[in-house]
């Protein structure tokens, strides 16, 4: 039985059906260890032991645990014990990649001999180089220029030189001393990085620097895609610093940049144009936006992109042209041979006009699309009523979803929606009532839908505190997978609100399906089932709750899972009286580990 798929767990899980090796006896641990608090001069035995026994399993399980305890220790912040075990990786690419984390962690706390010392310990170029930079850059952040100069000129790589310059780069210009800046940008070796300084740099410029000297770090640039997409985020930038002047001229050189482009390279500009017409739109220029966005070449990402201006049209005020440019788009969809896409792309643009304010003209190319498709005019429908519901429409949305006529569930499934959304608001009136009035509709033998409808209802109930309704509910739910979903949502919801019995009978009900073979999948669901435990659970509790299981091998994988779960919750006492419980020798030699573990980690919050 494979159960590698629980290694998110603490790191345990990884061998619960592997067998493993049998434990030896930790000598090395004084007996005071194993209780909690653990004291912090536990750590270095707890850790020696932990490396032991994990050497002690089989190769492929050695290396997976290994690396899931060193990624505990680095996110615990405990590098020294990290960096050890780091060591015991025997994947040099994994181990090199954890290293290099580990090296821009001591950089960027400033300490340098300690991160210097992992670089020499890594043979990967990129990933020394990871680390170098990061102590070159954590030098030039703090001004420290002589001593990341130094570093540079030792370790004589070309990439981490450029790296040096770039943050120089950015040091001096945020200092405003552009010609060292500048001076500094011609230095760097490497394209892409020279390209982004000098863009750093005019953006820097543009606050405070005459339009001629930002033009020239623009002009710099050796790319000329970068070129016309910088121009204009760099006129952006002038827009919103009352620049109009240096913001129309800069615009003006996009376009002549993008002009330029397309003739002399015959190259695909749809994404540029798209960077280019919303920077255009957030600077208030609306209309070389739309004339940009024209010369999109894909249809689907054009009208996208002009129906989005048209947004912004309509929202500002100018509804007529945003009108117009929804009517081209429509027109446009007829470009589209296949109904299907055609219905997609206008059921788009209806969701934008509604996103505009524009409901009539969004119902009537539900309409429209009437006259070729009924399911797709109420899937368009659907979509314009939930984009009302979410700008907080209700009664418009309501009216919109209501009146589907061509698919009741469709209707159904959308009024769900805006019960839940009610109940979230607060306004139980409505909730209330859609709630209601979409479960009586409910036919229990029409399956389409159903699950997705139940679901949405279980949590308006569970929103408004009626479990036992939700619980009822989820009665009506035939396919196994969603009814475990749904009972698992219960479960967490009854947890939270102080209904303990329900929550237990939640997880009852999981393992009853687990034990009645419902999934193909049945020992992954059974360690998805013990990480849910709720709080209020005692070892007790968890034992009894085994036996449901009705098999062996997935009662021991149940409190398995289920004490790795307590321990990662410091609830170690409970997991170890748990596995005593159990009186298993197997059990508690697998759950040595993660005991291990979770002291280690106690005891390394005390240091």
């Amino acid at each position: 039985m494979n159960t590698k798929g629980f290694s998110a767990l603490l790191f345990g899980i990884a061998l619960v059906c592997g067998g493993g090796a049998p434990a030896a006896q930790a000598q090395t641990v004084p007996a005071a260890c194993y209780q909690a608090p653990v004291r912090a001069d536990c750590a270095g035995p707890l850790l020696d032991r932990l490396l032991d026994r994990i050497n002690q399993e089989e190769k492929a399980d050695r290396g997976q645990l290994t690396i899931a305890l060193a990624d505990k220790l680095i996110n615990n912040g405990s590098l020294d014990s990290a960096l050890r075990v780091v060591l015991e990786i025997d994947q040099t690419p994994v181990k090199e990649a954890k290293l290099a984390v580990l090296g821009v962690m001591r950089a960027n706390v400033r300490e340098y001999a300690k991160a210097r010392d992992i670089a020499d310990l890594i043979g990967d170029p990129q990933s020394k180089r990871a680390v170098l930079g990061a102590i070159v850059n954590r030098f030039v952040l703090d001004g420290e220029v002589e001593p990341a100069l130094l570093l540079v000129k030792e370790v004589g790589d070309d990439y981490l030189s450029d790296d040096f310059q770039a943050g120089l780069v950015r040091l001096f210009a945020i200092d405003e001393r552009f010609s060292l800046a500048w001076e500094n940008a011609k230095e760097i070796g490497d394209t892409g990085v020279r390209n982004n300084a000098y863009f750093g740099l005019a953006l820097a410029q543009i606050r405070s620097q005459p339009l001629a000297d930002v033009q020239r770090s623009l002009m710099a640039i050796d790319d000329p895609a970068a070129l016309a997409r910088d121009f204009a985020t760099v006129g952006m930038q002038a827009y919103h610093l009352k620049k109009a002047a240096e913001a129309d001229r800069l615009f003006e050189q996009a376009m002549t940049a993008l002009e330029a482009l397309e003739v002399t390279h015959e190259s695909d500009t749809d994404a540029l144009r798209r960077n280019i017409a919303f920077s255009l739109e957030t600077s208030g220029k609306l209309g070389a936006a739309l004339k940009v966005a024209q010369g999109i070449n894909l249809i689907d990402q054009r009208l996208t992109v002009l129906g989005r201006l048209a947004t912004t049209l309509a929202t500002q005020g100018d509804t007529e042209q945003a009108r117009d440019v929804f009517q081209n788009n429509l027109a446009a969809t007829a470009e589209f041979t296949d109904p299907a896409q055609r219905a997609y792309a206008m059921r788009q643009q209806a969701e934008l006009m509604m996103t505009a304010g524009l409901a009539e003209d969004a119902l009537a190319v539900a309409d429209r699309i009437e006259d070729f498709s009924l399911q797709d005019a109420a899937e368009t429908r659907l979509a314009v009523g939930r984009v009302a519901l979410m700008a907080d429409k209700y009664d418009l949305a309501e009216q919109i979803i209501d009146g589907i006529k061509a698919d009741d569930r469709l209707r159904l499934l959308g009024l769900s929606w805006i019960a839940f959304n009610s109940a979230v608001d607060g306004d139980s009136e409505r909730a209330n009532r859609l709630a209601d009035s979409v479960q009586m509709n409910l036919e229990m033998d029409e399956v389409d839908y159903l699950a997705e409808i139940v679901r949405e209802l279980v949590e308006v109930h569970l929103r408004l505190g009626q479990f036992d309704r939700a619980k009822a509910l989820v009665g009506w739910v035939e396919d196994a997978d969603a009814r475990f979903a749904m009972l698992a949502r219960l479960g967490d919801a009854a947890a939270r609100g102080g209904k303990d019995a329900l929550a237990r009978e939640s997880l009852e009900k999981r393992l009853d399906l687990i034990a009645a073979d419902a999934f193909d999948n049945g020992y992954a669901r059974i360690g998805v089932t013990a990480q849910s435990l709720p709080a209020s659970q005692t070892p007790e509790d968890i034992l009894a709750l085994s036996t449901r299981l009705k098999s062996p091998g997935m009662e021991w994988l149940f409190l398995n899972v289920a004490a790795i779960t307590l321990a990662e919750r410091e609830r170690l006492a409970d997991a170890q009286k748990l596995v005593k419980l159990a009186d298993d020798p197997d059990l508690s030699a697998e759950f040595e580990l993660p005991e291990l573990a979770a002291l280690l980690i106690q005891s390394l919050k005390l240091e």
